[in-house]
C-alpha cells in the first residue's frame, strides 16, 4: 500500500517511512554505494517517531536517539564569573580590541578571564574557554595550543602595541606608584632570567618586574615593564618614566629608588615624588627629642588618628625655596646686588606610629631576653629613637596627615604582589622564549587589571576583611548556564553557598 499524502508530508530529507500493520513510522536513514551490486544500500536506519495523521510526529522519551539529546539538551557551561569580569571590565576589552585587532583583542580578554578564574596551563586553555559561556558570547577564538603560543609570542613582541594600550590607562591618572617585585623564572631560554638581589635572599634565576599603580582617580594596575634580574630597581624606574614620558604627575615610591640623579630629572619634568627615607639618613633631625628619644612628649600635640590609632609626627624641614647668595671674589664696585640662586627644600617629616613603636620595643626585648647577639640595654639606648618611626619627603606642599594617608596607599602594592605570587605566577609560567615570556606577562596583566575591578568591589563594600576575591570568584563560577531545547536556562546553588557572592555584589 502507498504511503498516504499525510504521511509524506512530515517527512523530512534522509528520512524514510515505514508501515506495519495500520500504523506508519518515521526513520532517519543514511545511504552508500554498494560496489557489488551497483546500487546505494541503506547503511543506517535509526527509529524517529511514529506518525499520526492528527498529532504528527509522536517522539518517546524512550526512543529518542542520543544525538538529538544533545542537539536539545546542551552541557552546562560556566557564566556567572566570566560575565562579572565581562561588566567590570569592559572598558580593558574596548581597549585592547582597539589596539590588537578584534580577533587578538577578544582572545587576550578571554585568556586574561580564563587565567584569574581557571589559571590552567597553556594545552588546556581552548577546554575552558569551550566549558565556558565565554564560547557562546565571543564563538570562534582561536585558542589551541598552537595558536595561543603564537598570539603570546607576537604580543611580545609589540612592545609598542602593549604601550599604546596601557597608556590609555595611565593618562588621566594623577597620582602613581611604582614598585618592583621579583619573580623566579628558571628557563635557559628566557634572556631576562638572571640571578640578582632578592629582599627575600633568594638567589635563583630571577625577572625584576616593575609594576605601575594608579591610585587617583582610579586605584588599578596600570603598567608594567619586565626588566633582568640582576638590574637595580633604582635604574629602572626612570626607564619606566622616559618610556611613559611622564610629566606633572605625583609618584609615590619605595626608598630604593631614591638618588640625587632621579630626583633632578624628577624635577625638571614637573614630577612630585613622595619616598621614605633610611631611619639613619642625614636629612632626619632627631635633636627634637632631646634625651626623651623613647617618649612621645617631644612631639607635643603634633597627632593625628589614622584608622583609628595616634600617628606623632615633627617636621624636620619645611617644603619651600631656599636663597643663597652667589659669592664673588674681589670688592665690589659701588651700586652692587648681589646675586641669588634658588634651591628647593623638600618637605621632611617624621612620623611615630604607636602601634608599631611598642612592637619594635617589645621584638628589642625579647631579643635581648634570649641574649641574641647585638641585642643589649645599650642598643635598645641607641635605638629606641628609630623605634616606630618612618620619614618621608616629598616635593610637594602638602600637610603631614595627607602624606602620611598617601604614602599609606602602598597597601594597593601589597594587594598586587599577593595576587601575583599566589594567584598568577602559575597561570602558564613555564613560557619558553622571552617573546613568548613577554607575552604572557601581558596577558598577567590583563588578569591584575581584572583581579582589582573585583577587589575594588569588595572594598567599596567594607567587605576586604571577610572575603578575598579568590572567594567572589570560586563562589561566581558556580553559577552555570545550560541550553535546553533552544533556551538558556541558569543553574543558581543554594542561596547560602552564595553568600560571599551576593553580599560583594549586591
Amino acid at each position: 500500500m502507498a504511503v498516504p499524502d499525510w504521511a509524506k508530508k512530515l517527512r523530512g530529507k534522509g528520512q524514510a517511512i515505514q508501515r506495519r500493520g495500520d500504523n506508519y513510522y518515521l526513520y532517519d536513514v543514511k545511504y552508500g554505494y554498494d560496489r557489488k551490486t551497483g546500487r546505494s544500500k541503506t547503511i543506517s536506519k535509526t527509529y524517529v517517531g511514529k506518525l499520526d495523521e492528527k498529532l504528527g510526529i509522536i517522539r518517546t522519551e524512550k526512543k529518542i536517539l542520543q544525538s538529538e539529546i544533545k542537539k536539545s539538551i546542551g552541557c552546562p557551561l560556566e557564566y556567572e564569573a566570566t560575565n562579572l569580569l565581562e561588566i567590570l571590565g569592559n572598558d580593558i576589552r574596548d581597549a585592547l580590541v582597539s589596539e590588537f585587532g578584534e580577533s587578538d583583542g577578544n582572545a587576550i580578554m578571554a585568556m586574561g578571564k580564563i587565567g584569574l578564574i581557571e589559571k590552567p596551563p597553556e594545552k588546556r586553555i581552548r577546554l575552558s574557554y569551550e566549558s565556558s559561556y565565554e564560547s557562546i558570547r565571543y564563538p570562534g577564538l582561536s585558542l589551541s595550543p598552537s595558536s595561543v603560543s603564537r598570539l603570546t609570542e607576537r604580543i611580545g613582541r609589540e612592545r609598542d602595541v602593549q604601550l599604546r594600550f596601557m597608556k590609555r590607562f595611565v593618562d588621566g591618572s594623577t597620582h602613581l606608584i611604582f614598585d618592583g617585585t621579583r619573580l623566579v623564572c628558571y628557563s635557559k631560554d628566557i634572556d631576562l632570567a638572571k640571578v640578582g638581589y632578592n629582599h627575600s635572599e633568594i638567589w635563583d634565576p630571577q625577572v625584576n618586574l616593575m609594576y605601575c599603580f594608579s591610585l587617583r582617580p582610579n586605584k588599578m594596575p596600570v603598567y608594567f615593564m619586565p626588566f633582568a634580574g640582576n638590574k637595580p630597581d633604582v635604574s629602572n624606574i626612570m626607564t619606566c618614566v622616559r618610556e611613559l614620558g611622564l610629566k606633572d604627575v605625583f609618584l609615590i615610591c619605595d626608598k630604593g629608588f631614591r638618588n640625587s640623579g632621579n630626583l633632578s630629572e624628577l624635577k625638571e619634568n614637573g614630577i612630585s615624588f613622595l619616598t621614605p627615607l633610611k631611619r639613619n639618613s642625614a636629612e632626619i633631625d632627631y635633636s627634637f627629642m632631646d634625651g626623651q628619644a623613647g617618649s612621645l612628649s617631644a612631639f607635643g600635640e603634633s597627632v593625628f588618628l589614622y584608622h583609628g590609632r595616634p600617628i606623632y609626627y615633627h617636621v624636620c624641614q619645611e617644603y619651600g625655596y631656599e636663597k643663597t647668595e652667589i659669592k664673588k671674589r674681589g670688592r665690589h664696585p659701588k651700586g652692587y646686588v648681589p646675586e641669588f640662586t634658588e634651591a628647593q627644600k623638600d618637605l621632611v617629616v617624621l612620623f611615630r606610629d604607636v602601634d608599631l613603636m611598642n612592637d619594635e620595643q617589645s621584638s628589642y626585648s625579647v631579643a635581648m631576653v634570649n641574649r641574641e647577639e647585638g641585642y643589649d640595654s645599650e642598643g635598645m639606648k641607641k635605638n629606641e629613637k628609630y623605634f616606630g618611626t618612618i620619614a618621608l619627603s616629598v616635593n610637594r606642599d602638602i600637610t603631614p596627615q595627607e602624606l602620611f594617608e598617601t604614602y599609606k596607599e602602598r597597601e594597593l602594592i601589597e594587594d598586587g604582589n599577593k595576587a601575583y605570587k599566589d594567584v598568577l605566577d602559575n597561570f602558564a609560567s613555564d613560557k619558553q622564549g622571552t617573546d613568548a615570556y613577554k607575552g604572557w606577562l601581558f596577558v598577567n596583566h590583563i588578569a591584575l587589571m581584572l583581579y582589582y575591578r573585583v577587589l575594588g568591589r569588595i572594598k567599596e563594600r567594607g567587605l576586604s576583611s571577610k572575603y578575598s576575591v579568590e572567594d567572589v570568584i570560586s563562589v561566581a563560577k558556580r553559577i552555570t548556564v545550560q541550553n535546553i531545547n533552544g533556551e538558556w536556562n541558569e543553574n543558581i546553588p543554594a542561596l547560602s553557598d552564595l553568600k560571599a557572592y551576593t553580599e560583594v555584589m549586591q
